[in-house]
């Protein structure tokens, strides 16, 4: 933790209210410019003001069209707001990224009375939130300060990052004394919402121009988008090559489409299934008439490596690449097909990363050349699925710690772990195993997740309580209630009741509402005897 502003990060900013107290943080963009999320504006107010803590302070408006407020299900949520005059300090520049699970971000928020900011790490745990608009954060330790109130509109980077590109902002937190989770607004969700921040933005786009095209609900060959889009959720963490040829490359364009939280059309009525998730597909190539170098580039850029002038693009994709999800379509097409499966593609994929191949032609002599792939050696599908396992122990060690329903899956799939490592130069034997275990971990995961949505849900909701009871105890003080008696015994029952398992929340939430009820009759009586 560092418990002050980075120096080498100017266009971290405060916002405060009239009488300078702190509402959140922002990011300036440029000189005019804050970016923030809406609900750290007051309700109904139309300006707040804006410092980097030293120096003036200036004022900033709100501009209703570039205000988007939480949806009904929280989507949204960010604001970009015009200074009235230039904010001393050098702008930020956002960056559009594939965010990978496990990477280390850095943000700064101002929670409590620490006015001059509190820096803390984080790890990226993949997307969630509203419609999949979100990105999990995860306390990187223990000793790490943990988000809180205070942090909303913060800038995040990339903590290995040396250009301090931002890649999202703080939206919220569930932080109390057990999970210190966060989340982050993506820059592409920031572009989806306020396309006007794309002139401080850099990085390419997940999806070359084309494939946003053919994102529509319908859909001809139905099974086949089925299968496409559970395959790009990561349903068969096994398969790590998709080949698809001549008219499936259209479902193939419309998954890539459909992928993308910044160009995503609405998709009411898509037959079920055959809609991928959001974020899915973390880069769509259209290979035609494209050079290897052109190709490798593109890799680079979206996964966030700076270019390096000593080496050629496919040296450097072949030096080493984050894992992403990689569609390509036109591979026959390109301007030297068996040269970018075997120099940039073949690579990519040894590396970790999952590719989905379009080819135009049955006959394309490169389409043998990707047929005749290995999909993945048995020692590296291990190595791969250890990971995995550990990642799903951590989601379960967090519900157990909630007292959630949970059952111990990482433990049982680490056992048939160690029996097909023993067994490696076997593989006839192990494939099996490897193929069952791999099913059932990627089963195993989605129960995980979709219960870590259940606790957030409930975590939220706690959170939520939490502000009540503690804004109902700031009113009976202002009112003069401090002695009262029957108020004290209210506000401890749900004080206990809030500490308790997330399964005595609903009595909780009662208990709040009858303080809060109990005050508001108090402060009522107080009045009318006063007359």
């Amino acid at each position: 933790m560092v418990d002050h502003m980075p120096d080498d990060e100017p266009w971290r900013v405060r916002l405060l209210d009239a009488d300078g107290g702190v509402l959140g943080a922002g990011v300036l963009l440029g000189e005019t410019h804050v970016l923030t999320c809406a609900h750290v504006v007051p309700e109904g107010a139309d300006h707040v003001f804006v410092d980097r803590m030293r120096g003036p302070v200036v004022r900033a408006d709100v501009d209703l069209s570039r205000w988007v407020p939480p949806l009904e299900d929280r989507r949204g949520d960010v604001a970009l707001l015009d200074l009235t005059g230039p904010l001393p300090g050098a702008g930020a520049m956002l960056r559009r990224t594939a965010l990978r699970r496990n990477l280390v971000v850095r943000t700064v928020g101002f929670p409590g009375r620490v006015h001059d900011g509190v820096s803390v790490l984080a790890k990226l745990a993949g997307r969630g939130g509203p419609g999949g608009e979100w990105v999990q954060m995860n306390r990187e330790s223990a000793t790490e300060y943990p988000v809180t109130g205070g942090f909303s509109g913060a800038g995040v980077v990339d903590d290995a990052d040396g250009s301090r590109a931002v890649i999202g902002i703080v939206v919220g937190e569930y932080a109390n004394d057990v999970a210190h989770l966060s989340w982050m607004i993506p820059v592409e969700t920031i572009l989806h919402h306020l396309p006007g921040v794309a002139r401080w933005t850099t990085g390419g786009p997940p999806l070359d121009d084309g494939f946003a095209a053919k994102a529509a609900a319908e859909v001809e060959q139905v099974d086949l988008a089925r299968t496409l889009a559970s395959w790009l959720d990561r349903h068969r963490t096994h398969d790590t090559v998709m080949v698809l040829v001549g008219r499936d490359c259209e479902v193939l364009r419309r998954a890539a489409g459909l992928s993308t939280v910044e160009s995503r059309p609405v998709v009411a009525g898509a037959p079920e299934g055959t809609v991928p998730g959001v974020g899915s597909v973390d880069l769509a190539m259209d290979a035609s008439s494209r050079t290897v170098d052109q190709l490798s580039l593109r890799i680079i850029d979206r996964a966030g490596l700076g270019s390096d002038e000593s080496s050629t693009p496919g040296e450097q994709v072949r030096a080493g690449t984050p894992p992403m999800t990689v569609v390509v379509d036109g591979v026959d097409d390109a301007e030297q097909p068996e040269a970018l499966l075997r120099e940039v593609l073949q690579p990519i994929v040894e590396q970790g990363s999952r590719v989905v191949l379009g080819f135009r032609s049955e006959s394309s002599p490169s389409l043998a050349v990707a047929r005749s792939w290995e999909l993945g050696s048995i020692t590296g599908r291990l190595d791969r699925l250890a990971g995995q396992i550990k990642d799903l122990a951590e989601q379960e060690e967090l519900l157990a710690r909630h007292h959630q329903p949970v059952r111990d899956r990482a433990a049982g799939l680490r056992m048939r772990l160690s029996r097909m490592r023993l067994a490696v130069t076997r593989p006839h034997a192990v494939r099996p195993l490897l193929d069952e275990t791999e099913d059932a971990l990627a089963r195993a995961v989605r129960r995980a997740d979709k219960a870590i949505g259940t606790l957030d849900e409930l975590l939220e909701r706690r959170r939520v309580a939490v502000g009540l009871l503690n804004a109902y105890q700031a009113k009976a003080d202002d009112g003069g209630l401090v002695e009262d008696t029957g108020l004290a015994a209210l506000y401890r029952r749900a004080h206990e009741l809030l500490a308790r398992r997330l399964d005595d929340l609903p009595a909780a939430e009662e208990a709040v509402q009858a303080y809060g009820n109990a005050i508001r009759h108090a402060l009522g009586n107080a009045g009318r005897e006063r007359r």
